[in-house]
């Protein structure tokens, strides 16, 4: 698991009621990055869900849970697509709401906006915080690659995706 050190500075910052969030979020991260998978994908969010219910003000959580909701939606990996998109809004709207600026809340918002078909605006999104913060959201230029593929620019995400390998 690859953090920005903004992020490693806010989990050694974490009061003690909030380790144990802080823990399962750091199992759901692993669980996501493991491989891209429906198994995984489904056990990062419970262990996302799991955190936030223990700790409410965890934007880093909210923002990871609503990516990890949107990622069931998108690949339909949930007998309840539809819900899953209206968690991932509302766990983003939350994380908003704690942390406008957390690189988390921004990839979920730009994936948000990805899902609501406003390509433009989410890949202005995603090259904005790729720019800024290359591992955010794990990696930020694979995010990027990933949506200029989904909506037919092949030759722009295999460069995206050539900055990944020189980012890892």
């Amino acid at each position: 698991v690859q953090m920005s050190e903004a992020e490693i500075r806010r989990a050694n910052d974490i009061p003690k009621g909030s380790q144990d969030a802080q823990t399962l979020f750091f199992l759901g991260r692993q669980a996501y990055t493991q491989a891209l998978c429906r198994a995984n994908c489904e056990r990062a969010a419970a262990l996302y869900a799991q955190a936030v219910s223990i700790d409410d003000r965890n934007a880093l959580a909210h923002a990871s849970l609503s990516i990890a909701k949107f990622t069931r939606h998108v690949f339909r990996w949930s007998d309840t697509i539809e819900a899953e998109f209206e968690a991932a809004i509302q766990h983003r709207d939350r994380a908003r709401l704690l942390d406008p600026n957390l690189q988390y809340t921004l990839v979920a918002s730009a994936w948000i906006l990805f899902a609501e078909h406003k390509f433009t605006a989410a890949l202005a999104a995603l090259d904005r915080i790729a720019r800024a913060a290359p591992l955010a959201g794990g990696n930020a230029f694979a995010n990027l690659a990933l949506a200029k593929a989904n909506v037919g620019r092949a030759a722009e995400a295999e460069t995206e995706l050539l900055r990944v390998i020189r980012v890892t």
